[in-house]
């Protein structure tokens, strides 16, 4: 039986870039993707470092009408593309991308890596498995919020809660600084299955639970919420803020991730108005993350 060929367009994508850029590929029918190269790279180490990638479809027809729309789209992420449509004979996805799947230092030493490349005797690693759940350790909200959790003093019996968890990478993150335990909580199914199996890999399921919930509808967060990660959207991240800050103590801090610039002014007006001072501000493009303190 002679093996199908895909069609396929090769893009180079800023990594800080690449969840979103693979996502918004996803929604327009892309099916597969692949490194050119694998690289460990650094995530803090600033905005010139490049993934190369092959998108792959499985209708020629449909990619060569999909072509014209993405371009627009991909050039707001400094995408740069060969829309050339190619073919390539494809028999193992899933091992292509393992091959070629990147490390990432993520911070300080710590580097994220997949788990079929897992060290058993190392302890400065986050395994991470880079399925559709948001949080891989590519983008800038994610490693922007564990920054700022790294300036928030964490104590090794802390509890804290993790909103908008994604793959958990920052509940795990959190266990490796010393916190004794984390509540994690996202609203998607498949999500929380990710969560789980990560951490399991990273032998912290015993500090984490993990919580399928819709964040802004639970009523026993107000009398708890002391230290808070939201790594969410501007729209969650407001209601939540509007339900039960006043509910919070003075002291108590928010760390506040996937904000969009022009998204700031109106948060800052919003904090401001519910009692919290602005202890830290990072922007990198179109973000804007905040870590933040009751007043």
């Amino acid at each position: 039986m002679t093996a199908k060929n895909y069609p396929f367009i090769r893009i180079a994508c800023p990594r800080k870039y690449e969840e979103m850029v693979i996502d918004l590929l996803i929604a327009k029918g892309f099916t597969h993707f692949a490194y050119v190269q694998q690289q460990t790279y650094n995530v803090l180490a600033g905005t010139g470092e490049m993934s190369e990638l092959e998108c792959y479809m499985e209708d020629a027809v449909l990619l060569r009408q999909v072509v014209p729309a993405i371009k627009p789209l991909l050039a707001r992420f400094n995408v740069r593309g060969d829309y050339t449509i190619q073919q390539k004979e494809r028999k193992d996805w899933s091992e292509d991308f393992a091959r070629n799947y990147p490390d990432i230092d993520f911070y300080e030493g710590i580097r994220v890596i997949p788990p079929w490349r897992r060290e058993r005797t190392a302890k400065e690693q986050l395994i991470i498995d880079p399925g559709q759940a948001f949080g891989t350790g590519r983008h800038f909200t994610t490693r922007s919020c564990a920054f700022l959790i790294t300036q928030s003093q964490l104590l090794f019996d802390d509890f804290l809660f993790d909103l908008g968890c994604g793959s958990a990478i920052l509940s795990i993150f959190i266990c490796k600084l010393g916190a004794s335990s984390v509540v994690a909580v996202d609203r998607d199914r498949e999500t929380m299955r990710n969560s789980r199996r990560n951490t399991e890999n990273n032998k912290a399921h015993q500090q984490i639970l993990l919580l399928k919930a819709d964040v802004t509808a639970l009523p026993f967060l107000p009398e708890r919420l002391h230290k808070t990660v939201m790594n969410m959207e501007y729209d969650v991240i407001t209601a939540c803020l509007t339900a039960w800050s006043s509910s919070m103590n003075i002291g108590d801090w928010l760390i506040l991730g996937g904000i969009l610039l022009r998204e700031r002014a109106m948060m800052k007006q919003l904090l401001r108005a519910k009692g919290f001072g602005v202890l830290t501000e990072l922007t990198d493009g179109e973000w804007v993350s905040f870590r933040v303190q009751k007043k």
